[in-house]
């Protein structure tokens, strides 16, 4: 069951003068309260629902329903709506549609509403966020074996694991170098909803890894017409042919330091990453 709000028309009388404005808040003494203007529903997409389906579950009006219908397949492909996708349903008492939103990823909302001649418009939007960089530190120990469980114990996700395993590859092999004493610091971008909530990582701008006493660095940089990249203190591009670590791998946080632990995805024995 979704989360469902009301709104309603408060009406208050102050030197015979009527304010009227939609209201949350219970009314004050001498306020009138007028008929139940807005239902919000906030909910998640079910297993097997389309877009047609979840607007029947509350009662669209019949007209409202195909019209979104129509104006949303025009901006976004309906056959991609997901399950356990959050929306956000708005109509009136009647089952008139106000607005619908459906967020498509952590990027972008699909957003139809009123025009302000009251037709329906459908549009794909940026989620707004806010961005800020972050040093982040870590290392590698008896407690944290592999660059997953120490980026792990500093706070952070399996993404920007990847990110760091990505741009280091190409000189240390995270399966099989790793030792204790490793340590790594990094300047990365890290982007937040309206609401303080993690929403993801940015580029990571700068990364620095000591590995048995060896010191790597890189730096991103953007040549004049090319694509962003990583680079060392000499310049030289951090992108290898050949990988130290040339098979993708699948993360898994263990404890304790092992000469046989399964990490790459063709199930070849090997040290922890």
């Amino acid at each position: 069951m979704g989360r469902v709000t009301s709104r309603y028309r408060v009406v208050r009388m102050a030197d015979g003068v009527a304010d009227s404005r939609p209201d949350t808040l219970a009314a004050a003494k001498g306020d009138i309260l007028l008929a139940l203007e807005t239902t919000v529903v906030s909910s998640r997409v079910h297993a097997g629902a389309t877009l047609a389906s979840v607007l029947r579950a509350h009662d669209v009006a019949v007209a409202d329903a195909a019209a979104i219908v129509a104006q949303a397949a025009a901006v976004f492909d309906l056959r991609k709506v997901r399950a356990n996708q959050p929306y956000r349903l708005e109509t009136t008492h009647t089952g008139t549609i106000r607005a619908f939103e459906y967020e498509i990823d952590g990027d972008r909302f699909l957003r139809v509403g009123r025009s302000p001649d009251e037709a329906l418009v459908a549009r794909v939007l940026p989620i707004p966020k806010t961005r800020s960089l972050e040093v982040v530190t870590g290392s590698i120990d008896r407690e944290h074996t592999s660059l997953v469980a120490a980026l792990d114990a500093a706070g952070e996700t399996i993404d920007l694991t990847l990110a760091l395993a990505d741009i280091f590859g190409g000189d240390i092999d995270f399966s099989t170098e790793l030792q204790p004493g490793d340590r790594f610091e990094l300047t990365v971008e890290k982007q937040f909803r309206d609401n303080d909530q993690f929403a993801g990582y940015g580029p990571v701008l700068a990364a620095e890894f000591t590995n048995a006493g060896r010191r790597v660095r890189a730096m991103r940089f953007t040549p004049e017409g090319g694509a962003p990249g990583y680079y060392d203190d000499h310049g030289r591009s951090m992108k290898r042919f050949f990988l130290a670590s040339p098979l993708k791998f699948q993360p898994v946080v263990t404890s304790g330091f092992s000469s046989a632990r399964i990490a790459y995805c063709d199930k070849a024995a090997n040290p922890s990453i």
